[in-house]
């Protein structure tokens, strides 16, 4: 199971790491496969179950049963959500970062605003603000 770092992909890596994040979950389930139990759950003999599962993985990657696909999720198939600009910040409308005043108008406000004005971004710098109602 070595790979070299140039080698690596992004999706390489994701895929090892949830293979390990699987073989922790089955950890019990390996137990049962040195015990003789190794049709249930896939997996044969004594050994180290992670390899197992990494080569399972990568004989038929994203269609092994414990190891998902994880490639392409998040917006639009994995593609970069388009970027959108600042409209609005909240510290403009009167917010502060200081944990004890309450910023909930603020906040309305600069969502308000960028509403009004067709949607976009509504920037809160770093900080602890207090919202004593809802925004």
């Amino acid at each position: 199971m070595t790979t070299s770092a140039r080698g690596l992909s992004r999706r390489g890596f994701l895929g090892v790491a949830a293979g390990v994040a699987a073989s922790t979950a089955v950890s019990p389930m390996a137990s049962a496969a040195a015990d003789g139990d190794a049709g249930t759950f896939g997996l044969a003999g004594k050994g180290d179950v992670a390899g197992e599962l990494f080569e399972q993985w990568r004989a038929a990657p994203g269609s092994h049963p414990l190891v998902p696909d994880v490639a392409r999720a998040g917006y639009r198939l994995g593609s970069r959500p388009p970027a959108s600009p600042v409209r609005a910040r909240v510290t403009d409308f009167g917010a502060r970062a200081d944990g004890t005043t309450d910023c909930s108008a603020a906040f309305n406000e600069a969502v308000r605003s960028v509403g009004e004005r067709g949607g976009g971004t509504v920037l809160v710098p770093p900080g602890v603000y207090l919202l004593a109602s809802p925004v």
